[in-house]
């Protein structure tokens, strides 16, 4: 029986599939605007101090699609669209039955482009590599309290960042179901940070739409490590 160890040949191959998968993020800017409104509102006399919790925001779950195109038997060129979100909250209690929330939840999408250098077994591949991307995000508020007169907070508030460049790094594992269909899992660490300006987008009150945020003043770091899988499917 003959055994060969050399990687699928990826040469003129044209592949394209989706993925899912799960982020751990350390976002300290948007975390800390966070902490601050658990501060400002527990300088409310019907709040109180060491009134409010934080749920800080420290993971979301990424999807995405993407495009490859095997230049060599082991060199991969990708083109992919991904959106990633997650969210962190306060929640307050007085202790008399007043309680109050602020939500505030991320989103980001980005448009990547990588290089692959593929290396493996007849049926499998391991690859690895690195791109770009081209990356936007907003940030929606929620904000409520019970009872309502409590507070006059508005419903929605949606604010834009300034489109930015991130960086990233993948390492991933492909098994060949069949000679054009690959289950594969992936790794990957993005380095992603928005510029410290943020304009309403959404807001109750129009007036309000195109101002810059006095709230959301923090430059915000949405990279993170990314665990996911999805399927490839490959057109010779």
């Amino acid at each position: 029986m003959c055994i060969r160890d050399r990687a699928v040949d990826m040469k003129g191959k044209i592949g394209f599939g989706g993925y899912g998968g799960h982020s751990l993020l350390k976002p300290a800017g948007f975390n800390q605007v966070l902490n601050e409104r658990k501060e400002n509102y527990e300088s409310w006399w019907y709040f109180g101090p060491d009134s409010g919790t934080i749920k800080p925001l420290n993971s979301g779950i990424l999807y995405g699609g993407e495009v490859r195109y095997g230049v060599t038997s082991n060199l991969m060129l990708g083109a992919g669209y991904s959106k990633m979100s997650g969210s962190g909250q306060v929640n307050w209690d007085n202790g008399w039955g007043w309680t109050g929330e602020y939500k505030a939840t991320l989103s980001v999408t980005g448009i990547t482009g990588s290089l692959l250098f593929a290396m493996g077994g007849e049926s499998s591949n391991f690859y690895f590599g690195g791109g770009a991307g081209w990356y936007s995000a907003t940030i929606t508020r929620t904000a409520s309290s019970d009872p309502e007169w409590v507070c006059s907070f508005y419903d929605k508030i949606v604010y834009q960042g300034k489109s930015t460049v991130g960086f990233h790094g993948i390492a991933g594992f492909e098994y060949f179901l069949s000679s054009n269909v690959a289950l594969g899992i992936e790794g990957m660490y993005s380095s992603v940070t928005f510029p410290p300006e943020w304009t309403i987008k959404e807001h109750p009150d129009p007036s309000w739409v195109g101002e810059i945020s006095t709230i959301w003043t923090n430059a915000v770091q949405a990279g993170g490590i990314t665990i996911g899988g999805g399927l490839h499917f490959y057109i010779p």
